[in-house]
């Protein structure tokens, strides 16, 4: 008799077999998350809609024209969702007050800065989820676009508008740049709002991360975050809603 050599069970089976199952079984779990994510996103408007986000990573600024009064407010906001900060900076006439959100360690640094002084650099506990910025940021019921055509601004192309109804009325125009399968918002004309004209300017995909860490080493504070930014708020003759991030369309 010649002896016989142990053979794997994996050589009886077939050899690669269960490589090939554990490769298809990994792309069903990665095809099912894709349509998961799909579904998750189609949801959050009707087919044919869309919400008017601003790409995963950016700066850019916005203007916000209001018909109560003449001036014209700026600020500037940095974001990153692969790193789950934000940054936002409101200028004033002799300094600046910045917002520096880590979702990822769920806190709020709050600075403030004139010329090289740092008046203030608190930080605060959120409990706060990250989400790209969009026009309507961060509404509870987002509003949902529909595309109604191609647009020339200027020369400035391909340019597209959008608009959101609101009974039988247009509520929202938004004119948008398209890149690729991604939209950058422009414009937005809002009807049912003081804040009558938003603009959005200098819009740069590039952020580094001294743009989203704080310069300075924040003191932990126990009051709550809202309570501290509305104070800020009242300080400094600013409407309720300006600090916290539910500004940008609004």
């Amino acid at each position: 008799m010649f002896a016989t050599a142990a053979v794997p069970e994996r050589s009886i089976r077939g050899t690669g077999h269960p490589t090939l199952t554990r490769i298809l079984l990994r792309c069903a779990l990665c095809l099912l998350a894709l349509l998961s994510a799909h579904s998750a996103i189609a949801q959050s408007c009707p087919a044919g809609q869309r919400l008017m986000t601003f790409p995963a990573e950016g700066y850019f600024e916005f203007w916000r024209h209001s018909t109560v009064s003449g001036n014209r407010a700026t600020e500037e906001w940095w974001y990153s969702e692969s790193r789950q900060k934000r940054h936002e900076r409101l200028p004033f006439s002799n300094s600046f007050l910045s917002e520096y959100y880590d979702f990822t360690t769920q806190k709020l640094t709050v600075v403030e800065i004139a010329g090289s002084n740092i008046l203030q650099c608190n930080r605060f506990s959120i409990t706060q989820s990250y989400a790209r910025p969009r026009v309507d940021t961060f509404s509870t019921n987002p509003w949902c676009f529909s595309y109604v055509s191609d647009e020339n601004l200027g020369g400035l192309l391909p340019v597209e508008r959008w608009n959101r109804i609101s009974g039988i009325t247009v509520a929202q125009d938004v004119f948008a740049q398209r890149v690729g399968d991604e939209l950058i918002p422009l414009s937005l004309f809002n009807r049912e709002s003081t804040t009558i004209s938003t603009q959005y300017m200098n819009f740069n995909a590039v952020v580094q991360d001294t743009d989203l860490d704080p310069p300075c080493t924040p003191i932990d504070m126990e009051i709550d975050a809202a309570v501290a930014l509305r104070a800020l708020e009242v300080e400094h003759d600013l409407p309720p809603g300006t600090l916290g991030g539910a500004e940008v369309g609004q």
